[in-house]
């Protein structure tokens, strides 16, 4: 495993070169980790949370990630 501070450095350094677009997405998948990491010590606040996170609100939330064409 890389020393924290180079995966750091790394990370930065790929986030620079993102578009606004992909940043979001990143940022998306970064809170559903989050969240998952969560649900191992509160399983009953897991679902409700992840379907807020994925479903677009009227106060300017996130969509889903998205998937592959075709998949499902």
């Amino acid at each position: 495993m890389p020393e924290p501070s180079s995966a750091r450095q790394r990370l930065a350094e790929e986030i620079e070169n993102l578009s606004e677009e992909e940043a979001v997405e990143v940022l998306e998948y970064i809170s559903i980790m989050r969240l998952m990491k969560e649900e191992e010590r509160h399983p009953e606040q897991f679902q409700k949370e992840l379907l807020s996170l994925l479903s677009p609100s009227e106060k300017g939330g996130v969509s889903a990630p998205r998937g592959r064409k075709g998949a499902s």
